[in-house]
């Protein structure tokens, strides 16, 4: 018998499937970097307005950078993150059917239609690229930036092991 679970893809699931497969700790880290060189150099542009009176040129200059880095990081964060959501019309906020079997699942949209195969997947465990778990998801990647989102709180217990004895298989 298979186990059965269904996911509905809103932009809340997206932002952490896209937190997943970006590297998100690597970006955070650089904005933090530069973010910390930039209040550095402003911190140095107070000490030279204490002791002299007035802003140095680079003051300016340092802070436009610090309202750009921060500009840069909101539309790679949030701004690009919706836009991208939004614009593709097939996946956003579909609700997806699985059924887990012991070599394969399948995944059927809310639109199946037994004539199109767009609405239909059967994939080998065997094909999957790699499989993430984390807290509230698991993410069968079919690719590198492809995957199928499985919410955990839709899943059984049984699924939820199933589905790490299957992760753990695959590492092998």
């Amino acid at each position: 018998m298979p186990y059965k679970t269904d996911t509905i893809f809103t932009f809340d699931e997206y932002k952490k499937f896209n937190n997943s497969i970006k590297g998100k700790w690597l970006t955070r880290i650089i904005f933090i970097i530069f973010g910390i060189w930039i209040l550095y150099l402003l911190f140095w542009d107070f000490c030279f307005l204490i002791e002299e009176g007035f802003f140095s040129e680079n003051f300016f200059i340092n802070l436009a950078a610090l309202i750009c880095l921060g500009g840069l990081y909101y539309y790679a964060n949030v701004y690009f993150v919706k836009k991208t959501f939004y614009s593709n019309k097939l996946s956003a906020n579909q609700h997806s059917f699985f059924e887990f079997y012991d070599d394969y699942f399948t995944e059927k949209t809310n639109e199946f239609n037994e004539n199109s195969s767009s609405n239909f997947a059967k994939i080998r465990y065997d094909d999957l690229y790699k499989i993430i778990e984390t807290k509230t998801n698991f993410y069968l990647f079919v690719g590198n930036i492809l995957a199928f989102t499985i919410i955990k709180e839709n899943c059984s217990a049984e699924l939820i092991e199933f589905l790490r004895k299957i992760k753990i298989e695959f590492k092998k």
